[in-house]
């Protein structure tokens, strides 16, 4: 039986980043603030789903039943190098 992560059960909510300029009156004295709300809502849930995804492709690599690696760049740097033991021809 999967089970889901808790921010999966969570209702779809609104984020927002909160700014709060100082204002100062003519002697330079802060007299107040001023609220700005920036609504991240869409931002939240794509760095959310990136995250399910490299999790998701994380697993995938630990789980497989081979050896698995990632070269990257013109040199072939090894990035990732995920053995399982018991694999076949290990």
């Amino acid at each position: 039986m999967a089970t889901k992560q808790p921010h999966e059960m969570a209702p779809r909510g609104i984020y927002c980043d909160l700014t709060y300029p100082v204002s100062y009156n003519k002697a330079g004295q802060i007299d107040g603030f001023l609220t700005y709300p920036y609504d991240v809502t869409e931002q939240m849930y794509a760095q959310r789903e990136r995250e399910d995804q490299r999790l998701r492709l994380q697993r995938l690599f630990l789980e497989a039943p081979a050896t698995i690696c990632i070269l990257s760049g013109p040199d072939l740097l090894l990035t990732y190098l995920g053995c399982r033991t018991g694999a076949a021809g290990l």
